[in-house]
């Protein structure tokens, strides 16, 4: 019971820290599943866990739920290296069903940071995985993140990925037409940077197809800003039409699709048009502000404008401060890095010691129950053997009373058989006795008589030998007379009546109404019973 009483406590703290990693693991299940449909949903929802406190699955877990939601969301994660903390616990399990997407988004996050060896290590082990998992949307993620980072240096490869990303998603079972439309344009690219940008327009113009019947405007307009710039590499006059159309079907917040706008001008001849809209747009960073006045300068320049060489400063300004930029970021991402890796450092450490206490009180816990149950075990082997003792020695103490008894009743027997050949010689002393005086008074013609020594003698004899029987019947019968008792005696010696009436010298019929009338005397009742048996038996 006492052993009980200490686990409990146990169990229910054990119960209750379960609870409560159950309830975030809960989350965090539900914060991957939402990602997907509504990633700014899920990353509130992950705002409200304290990922510190997660063990280290959990950790991971969140981390990677986060970084998807965040690339979902549409938010830079180019310096985000939360992605690490997933990387590095589900490297360890290559078969988890996570690992592939894992994969994929340090893959993707390294494509992001230049990082291209890296990236590429990456975005294979995930396509890899994923075949082995039969995880076509993942496969389909890490191909086409793949073909980007090859295309850079293998335009052909990347190419090539890029269709079989194509093909391969468009025999998906859960296929939709925006990914497709957008993996048309992804091949449509791989194509212009393969010299072949009227095959690119024309599969554009297929994707254009798709965007129209999905009727979505940000993935028409994307297809049209496409559309523009295949346009521009074909010297194609059309272009300034698409990318008009790219603008009415945009957010006027996509300043990218107004310097498209611009770029077309450009290439179209209309510069004054080009200026004009350049003039207007609120540049986001330095490398739109560079590419706004590059174009600034070349329209100024078949313009013979002066300003051609201040729009020339102005573009070499922001290139220094977009390389600069650039310079900064990478310091800041290797300052974050390092700092991540301090803090995964300090964390790592502060769970070994977590898991050193925790061991130290498991340990501790451990010991005392194993005092507990030897204390316990201790107490009840020598209870059980106080237990043992005490039957072992009932035993013999009921062995012994047994034994006394059975010695006492042996006794009792020898002293009542003593007593029976005690009276036996006695009855058999006096009557030889009798006999000889009765045969000697007859010679000389005498009565039988007892003189009181006679009677003294029986007196003593009866009172030691037979268990003081004289004392006995004078303290039960006080109003016996002497003649009475004497009466007594010789029926307790078992005397004939005949015998009886000669020592009294009268009859044997006044011997016996004197026996009836001290039957009454003495309170004898029943016919069955008579004074002689009695006496005998008293």
């Amino acid at each position: 019971m006492r052993i009980l009483k200490a686990i409990i406590p146990m169990l229910l703290l054990a119960l209750a820290f379960a609870s409560c990693h159950c309830g975030e693991r809960q989350t965090l299940r539900s914060a991957l599943q939402m990602a997907y449909a509504d990633p700014d949903s899920a990353l509130a929802m992950l705002h409200t866990i304290d990922r510190r406190s997660l063990p280290p699955a959990e950790k991971a877990y969140y981390a990677l739920t986060y970084y998807l939601a965040q690339n979902k969301s549409g938010l830079d994660v180019a310096n985000d290296s939360l992605i690490r903390v997933a990387y590095n616990y589900y490297a360890k399990f290559p078969k988890d069903s996570l690992y592939a997407r894992c994969m994929y988004y340090m893959g993707f996050y390294y494509s992001l940071n230049d990082s291209l060896e890296r990236a590429n290590y990456c975005l294979k082990e995930a396509q890899r995985t994923a075949k082995v998992q039969k995880d076509t949307a993942t496969l389909c993620l890490a191909m086409t993140r793949y073909s980007w980072v090859v295309r850079k240096t293998h335009p052909e490869a990347g190419l090539e990925y890029a269709k079989r990303v194509l093909g391969l998603y468009e025999k998906y079972s859960k296929r939709n037409v925006f990914n497709i439309v957008y993996n048309t344009l992804m091949v449509c690219e791989c194509e212009n940077f393969c010299g072949n940008p009227r095959r690119a327009f024309s599969l554009a113009q297929q994707a254009e197809k798709n965007a129209l019947a999905l009727d979505d405007s940000t993935v028409i307009s994307d297809v049209y800003q496409d559309m523009a710039y295949f346009a521009v590499s074909l010297g194609d006059k059309r272009s300034t039409h698409f990318a008009l159309l790219s603008c009415r079907y945009s957010d006027t917040r996509f300043v990218s699709k107004r310097l498209m706008l611009a770029k077309a001008y450009e290439k179209t001849g209309n510069y004054h048009e080009c200026i004009n809209l350049l003039d207007t747009l609120r540049l986001e960073n330095n490398g739109q502000r560079y590419e706004a006045f590059a174009m600034r300068h070349r329209a100024a320049v078949k313009l013979n404008d002066p300003a051609a060489l201040s729009y020339a400063d102005s573009a070499y300004h922001y290139i220094e401060a977009m390389f600069d930029d650039e310079l900064c970021d990478k310091t800041i991402y290797f300052e974050n890095l390092m700092q991540e890796k301090t803090e995964r450092l300090q964390a790592e450490a502060w769970t070994v010691l977590y898991k050193v206490f925790c061991l130290g009180i498991l340990i501790f816990i451990f010991i005392g129950l194993l005092l507990i149950a030897f204390v316990y075990k201790a107490k009840k082997k020598k209870m059980m053997a106080k237990v043992a003792y005490e039957k072992e020695r009932l035993l013999q103490v009921n062995l012994l009373n047994e034994r006394d008894r059975r010695v006492a009743e042996l006794l009792h027997e020898q002293e009542l058989k003593d007593k029976d050949n005690q009276i036996k010689l006695l009855h058999q002393y006096f009557v030889e006795k009798m006999k000889i005086k009765l045969k000697y008074d007859e010679q000389e013609q005498r009565h039988l008589t007892l003189t009181d020594a006679d009677w003294e003698e029986i007196e003593l004899f009866l009172e030691r030998v037979d268990d003081k029987f004289v004392s006995k019947l004078r303290s039960r019968f006080p109003q016996l007379t002497i003649n009475d008792i004497r009466l007594l005696f010789l029926l307790r010696l078992r005397l004939s009546t005949k015998t009886i009436a000669e020592i009294f010298k009268i009859s044997e019929k006044s011997i016996k109404q004197k026996l009836y009338l001290y039957k009454k005397k003495l309170g004898v009742e029943g016919e069955s019973l008579s004074l002689r048996k009695f006496i005998e038996n008293f």
